[in-house]
């Protein structure tokens, strides 16, 4: 039939043809960003700005809702690989996280360790103090001298100081195993140290020449207990003629055993002689008086000192003063000397369980 007008023939079209125009067109380049599905714009409105970028490249181009602007930073975010790795920011945001994190961590971890040190080092006082009452037990109730002297022999022999040839230094041979009191301490070279006193020397002779060793001894012990060889008469604070020494378990009834002081923690800029002056000038009724003689307190447990008691307790000592916490100086003996330190609460702490006037 002939006609002007269209006609159409339904049964020459067959349904494959139909589907296979529709998929030719829905994927065609001009209509590509129509293949995104309404299903992948689900949550495009919140999602990132890289997830955006990144579903738009899928389709070849950028959908309008991104807009100008984002088309730009869309080139930007997209002109890195993506091989399954980071963006450069990406990695700063995780750098930052674990810098953050670690501000935060490193003081709790340091406190940590600080307290385990203590606690540490309180075990040692104890082991220590121990040695030293079982060595008086058995030599009639009588104790070793604080430093020097042989008869009665000296808890410590020996001086140290941070020359690599001195032998006292690191050679636990030289003086540690000749002490009264290391039989009785199980040959256990550890408990005569504080944990966080780490000074060293350089050994200067062979076949150890050129190594960095720790220092043997960081303990010191009273020089109320035990005195010196001879008559102790260094200043009127540091004087047998008037403060008591205490030479026998006996005498010490005042104060107690669990008031005296028997060994400290010393400083490492201090730790020459292997024991520790207490100037007990101005005590009782005088604190103007108070002063630091010869030896100058540490502070290595956050601010505080580890002591051993003639009971055998040991406790850590935390300074209220400021001025007891004098700086310690590194790798060097400082020369003896006084530090006049008027009032100070904690000097008076310390002359209160050191000794009494006779």
């Amino acid at each position: 039939m002939t006609s002007n007008s269209l006609e159409i023939y339904p049964a020459s079209i067959s349904h494959d043809s139909v589907a296979a125009a529709r998929k030719s067109a829905a994927f065609s380049a001009p209509n590509a960003s129509r293949a995104l599905t309404r299903s992948r714009y689900i949550g495009l409105a919140s999602s990132s700005a890289v997830e955006k970028c990144g579903l738009a490249l899928e389709g070849g181009s950028l959908p309008d809702s991104v807009g100008s602007q984002s088309r730009r930073r869309c080139r930007t975010l997209t002109s890195f690989s993506r091989d399954g790795g980071f963006t450069i920011i990406e990695l700063l945001v995780v750098i930052a996280i674990i810098a953050i994190l670690a501000g935060m961590l490193l003081p709790t971890l340091s406190k940590a360790k600080a307290k385990a040190q203590g606690i540490q080092c309180l075990s040692n006082h104890k082991q220590l103090t121990l040695a030293w009452l079982l060595y008086a037990g058995d030599s009639g109730d009588k104790i070793p001298l604080s430093a020097g002297g042989t008869n009665p022999p000296a808890w410590f022999s020996g001086m140290q100081d941070f020359n690599g040839g001195n032998r006292s230094n690191w050679d636990i041979n030289e003086d540690l195993t000749k002490s009264p009191l290391w039989p009785y301490a199980g040959n256990a070279h550890g408990i005569f140290q504080c944990p966080a006193e780490q000074s060293s020397v350089v050994l200067t002779s062979e076949p150890y020449k050129g190594q960095r060793v720790r220092r043997v001894r960081s303990m010191a012990m009273s020089v109320w207990i035990g005195g010196l060889d001879g008559l102790f008469d260094v200043a009127p604070g540091l004087s047998e003629r008037i403060w008591r020494v205490y030479r026998n378990l006996n005498d010490m009834t005042d104060p107690g055993p669990a008031g005296l002081i028997v060994f400290s923690d010393q400083r490492e800029d201090e730790n020459g002689w292997p024991n520790q002056f207490i100037d007990m000038d101005g005590y009782p009724n005088d604190p103007k008086q108070t002063k630091f003689s010869y030896d100058l307190v540490p502070f290595y447990h956050g601010g505080a000192t580890s002591y051993s008691f003639a009971d055998g307790h040991s406790e850590l000592k935390h300074w209220t003063d400021p001025r007891t916490k004098v700086p310690v100086k590194k790798n060097v003996i400082q020369s003896l000397r006084v530090v006049p330190s008027p009032n100070n609460r904690d000097i008076v702490w310390l002359q209160e369980r050191a000794t009494r006037r006779k």
